[in-house]
């Protein structure tokens, strides 16, 4: 009976142990499967000869409903943040005016474009027709172990250079969103033709040769790590 006891606090211990671990880790884990989803998104542009959107929000939370199917929160008050990377095919996202077919409704055919692009009502994209535009992705920082892990950035913190110019000033990386080309709930970087071009809230550019998006702990805000994305290039570099 004392030996199944001191297994059982043994493995209390080790099971709290690995918690822990998990959560001390989240950043770096979050930093390496977000520089994997932007390396994807600008492959898949070269790839393919497409459009490709990482969609950010640094203060969503997503609620799953089921299956596939979601609500949204854009500025959820413990919203850790969201990206969504979505891929236009036929390269009418931006267009103007807005081409037909381009709803967002998911029903077979459809694309979707900027004006009706609104992940807050839940729209699923997975319903595209193959060949045509489709949602490839979606990293939510909620899903790391203890959620510790969100978009931003310490203000003190001064990167080395090439990349001190992103944190220089408000019009670099933004502390509360850990992002440089964020506007209020959302930015994006489009990838297109070997180039990565930054968008605001709006879908205008946003200049600069460098962007920059920053993750960090909750609990542990000091472990925080740059992710800058050179804008001839589309590389992606992340900087401790």
């Amino acid at each position: 009976m004392i030996v199944v006891t001191i297994i059982g606090i043994v493995s209390a211990m080790a099971v709290a142990t690995l918690s822990g671990l998990g959560a001390r880790n989240a950043p770096q884990n979050a930093t390496n499967d977000v520089v994997s989803a932007l390396q994807l998104a600008r492959s898949l542009s070269l790839q393919n000869g497409s459009d490709v959107y990482v969609v950010v929000y640094p203060h969503m939370a997503l609620k799953w409903l089921s299956g596939s199917t979601f609500s949204a929160d854009p500025n959820a008050a413990e919203g850790r943040g969201v990206l969504f990377i979505y891929e236009d095919i036929d390269g009418d996202f931006l267009a103007n005016p807005q081409p037909p077919n381009t709803s967002c409704s998911g029903a077979p055919g459809e694309s979707c474009h900027r004006s009706s692009w609104n992940p807050v009502a839940g729209q699923v994209y997975t319903q595209v027709a193959v060949g045509r535009d489709r949602l490839v992705k979606i990293l939510e920082m909620e899903r790391y172990p203890k959620k510790n892990v969100k978009f931003g950035a310490t203000t003190t913190t001064r990167w080395k250079a090439p990349y001190s110019g992103v944190t220089d000033s408000m019009a670099g990386l933004v502390a509360t969103t850990g992002c440089s080309f964020c506007t209020n709930r959302q930015g994006a970087i489009l990838f297109s033709d070997g180039r990565a071009v930054t968008l605001d809230e709006n879908w205008q550019v946003v200049g600069g040769p460098i962007a920059g998006l920053g993750l960090q702990g909750v609990t542990n805000p000091d472990n925080e790590v740059l992710l800058a994305v050179v804008r001839s290039t589309g590389i992606v570099t992340a900087v401790k």
